[in-house]
């Protein structure tokens, strides 16, 4: 029983290895869609005259699909923006979601594959 946690961290961390692989793989998917909730948050702050840090929470909540209400935009302009946003966020949520499970998917793979290797000799 003590080496249950030791193994459970082992599966952690190749999993880890691995999610991070399939980041890198699509890095530059991952760096614009950052890039377009900053912007978006900066369209917030101009358009809705928030302040600086207001518009980036309204594209940061928006983009999470979270909504919790406190702030909303009014002008169409940043109604249009939110609604980007929104779309954004779901096809981010979306990709690391994806992501995780090509992780994971590759790291079950490769113990089973270990597995079927030491079962064998």
């Amino acid at each position: 029983m003590a080496t249950l946690p030791v193994l459970r961290l082992q599966e952690f961390r190749r999993f880890s290895r691995e999610f991070g692989r399939v980041v890198s793989d699509v890095r530059s998917v991952l760096f614009s869609l950052i890039l377009l909730i900053v912007l978006g948050g900066v369209v917030l702050f101009v358009v809705e005259e928030l302040t600086f840090w207001e518009g980036q929470y309204l594209a940061f909540v928006t983009s999470l699909t979270i909504g919790y209400g406190d702030l909303s935009p009014s002008a169409p302009v940043g109604r249009v923006v939110c609604i980007v946003l929104g779309v954004v966020g779901m096809v981010w949520m979306g990709l690391v979601v994806g992501l995780a499970s090509v992780a994971l998917r590759r790291t079950v793979d490769a113990e089973q594959g270990e597995a079927n290797e030491g079962g064998g000799n």
